[in-house]
């Protein structure tokens, strides 16, 4: 009975339908299934309906189950980096690349990990291998701008935020730090565009989040 209340959560969630994917996932769990796979999957749902505390918690039931689910480590080191966890972000990041060396989302944010961790050689290896797969990773362009502004660089910031928002102008971190570089050169105008998307982005999350 729990399988097949967890493959009605997994086609809820696949149809965007997340909120009751949760249910359904924790119906599952109700019924017996403990396993590291139902509880990433209960993470995935809490975390598409922005409940990023809950999210992480059930990432690290799924490793506390099974230490060796490398998905949980990435999404879960992903959500740590997110929320200034830079220890656990950096431990899951090390973990997928230990089984996965070739894993860009993992290099990628280990390195914006490292960035914010002050680490800055470490961070640009972490890029530059990024780079070599042909990867234009959000991560790595993120951090890559952080270390230009720290650098005084701005034109080579404002570059790498560009390229972010090109792949995807709903990118809330480079819109609002693109915005403050903008207004630090006195383009108001400019700014005042990236902050109105900023605010789009901002409410069309909130109704997702409300109407799940």
């Amino acid at each position: 009975m729990a399988e097949a209340i967890a493959d009605r959560g997994s086609a809820h969630y696949r149809a965007g339908r997340y909120a009751l994917a949760l249910a359904d996932y924790r119906s599952a769990v109700a019924h017996g299934d403990d396993s590291s796979a139902i509880w990433f999957n209960q993470g995935l749902a809490n975390e598409a309906i922005g409940e990023t505390l809950a999210a992480i918690r059930d990432y690290t039931v799924a490793l506390d189950r099974d230490p060796d689910n490398i998905d949980a480590h990435l999404y879960r080191g992903i959500l740590a980096l997110n929320t200034g966890n830079l220890q656990v972000a950096l431990n899951d990041f090390d973990a997928v690349l230990r089984a996965r060396p070739g894993n860009v989302d993992a290099r990628a944010n280990r390195g914006l990990t490292h960035v914010w961790r002050g680490n800055a050689d470490l961070a640009r290896a972490d890029f530059s291998a990024v780079r070599a797969a042909g990867s234009q990773h959000p991560a790595m362009l993120h951090g890559e701008a952080v270390l230009a502004l720290r650098a005084g660089d701005g034109d080579t910031a404002l570059s790498h935020l560009d390229t972010a928002l090109r792949a995807d102008p709903n990118d809330r971190w480079a819109l609002e730090r693109r915005s403050a570089i903008f207004r630090s050169l006195g383009d108001r105008a400019k700014a005042a565009v990236d902050l109105e998307q900023l605010h789009i982005v901002e409410r069309a999350e909130y109704r997702r989040q409300y109407e799940h």
